[in-house]
């Protein structure tokens, strides 16, 4: 992976944690952040399917965690993302950290 690539990778998952942190927000950002990740947009650059595309996520495992109901008592979005990103990824890497911190 080229310096340009993981640099691009690295927007992709802020810009993903960042649409998953809102989630757990009340009102109009929490509302946008789920029409975010519900719609189906292969056309915008940074559609939640573009962005997931690049971290590598099947989109329908993701939306189903963040958007459907925790088995896990209702953990945080910030706290499944992590979840799954360790189950995707493994538990190292600047990522997982973001994503761990933000609970």
């Amino acid at each position: 992976m080229t310096n340009g690539e993981e640099i691009a990778q690295r927007l992709m998952w802020r810009t993903l944690l960042d649409g998953i942190g809102a989630l757990d927000r009340s009102g109009p950002t929490g509302q946008r952040a789920r029409q975010w990740i519900a719609a189906v947009d292969p056309e915008s650059s940074f559609s939640f399917e573009n962005v997931r595309e690049a971290v590598g996520i099947d989109p329908d495992v993701l939306r189903a965690a963040l958007l459907g109901k925790s088995r896990r008592g209702g953990l945080p979005a910030a706290a499944r993302a992590a979840i799954i990103w360790s189950r995707h990824r493994g538990a190292d890497g600047v990522v997982m950290r973001a994503a761990a911190s933000r609970s």
